[in-house]
């Protein structure tokens, strides 16, 4: 039997989120440089990584969180983190929108993405919320109550590896 691999799931948050904001920087510096075809490159992994967390957090870890029953002090910390969920996809939208609706072949096209700047913003102040919100309330809380082989269960589904075979029959709060 193969035990656990346990690490502070804040952490393992904390080092997905620092992936998003390197990958959203390298969106904004190839626009700054004026380089479309970069940005939009940049801006695909940025979509893919964000969805793919937000799949993972809506299937592996906001259930256990919704298990542990209301925060004491904030009752309503389940919902305004899958409202953030809805206001992040929002405002990856706009996003996309904008720079997919950019020709590089019309030089004008970085003086239009100047209209733009307020949903890169947005977007970015709303990651930045979220990421504070869940290093508050969701990932402590699960790093406080859930068992070992739990968190490692939601560590594993975090990082993107495959449960041991160990954990098939157990992992609950």
């Amino acid at each position: 039997m193969t035990s656990p691999v346990v690490t502070s799931l804040v952490d393992a948050n904390r080092a997905i989120h620092a992936r998003l904001d390197e990958t959203y920087t390298d969106v904004v510096a190839s626009l700054f440089q004026s380089d479309l075809t970069t940005a939009k490159s940049h801006l695909a992994r940025f979509v893919d990584a964000l969805h793919a967390h937000l799949a993972v957090e809506d299937a592996h870890v906001l259930p256990r969180f919704a298990a542990l029953g209301p925060v004491d002090d904030d009752p309503h910390a389940l919902r305004k983190i899958e409202g953030d969920h809805v206001i992040l996809s929002r405002a990856l939208s706009s996003v996309v929108e904008a720079l997919a609706a950019a020709n590089a072949r019309d030089p004008a096209w970085p003086r239009a993405m100047v209209a733009h700047i307020d949903a890169l913003a947005r977007l970015k102040g709303v990651l930045e919320h979220h990421s504070l919100r869940e290093d508050r309330d969701l990932y402590p809380r699960l790093d406080a109550l859930l068992d070992d082989v739990a968190r490692d269960l939601v560590q594993r589904a975090l990082v993107g590896t495959p449960p041991d075979d160990t954990h098939s029959a157990r992992g609950t709060a």
